[in-house]
């Protein structure tokens, strides 16, 4: 089993994946830090939780906004996502999480 040690903001964390996927890992994790860098320098040190959280959901916007692209290529309507809604075990496992616009 391979491992890779990843830094994200100021700290290490040591992750397993499969051997011959440790590169692939490395370069997701490059991905995150950039996020998690731009976010520290745009609003400073506001707590790992919240800096990742933000990060995750700037993740999620590049997924939808490409999930959009490959629709609108496929000749689909680009608003559709619904295999996003939230399934029934989501709703169990965190009912009181909202959304505050």
């Amino acid at each position: 089993m391979g491992q890779v040690v990843v830094m994200l903001n100021g700290r290490s964390y040591r992750m397993g994946c499969q051997d011959g996927e440790e590169q692939r890992l490395l370069e997701l994790a490059q991905h995150i830090r950039g996020h998690v860098d731009a976010i520290a320098e745009q609003f400073g040190q506001i707590g790992d939780d919240r800096i990742l959280m933000m990060a995750g959901l700037m993740l999620a916007d590049e997924l939808w906004e490409a999930r959009d692209r490959i629709a609108e290529l496929e000749g689909g309507d680009p608003g559709e996502r619904a295999d996003d809604s939230p399934s029934d075990d989501d709703e169990k496992a965190g009912g009181d999480d909202q959304a505050v616009a």
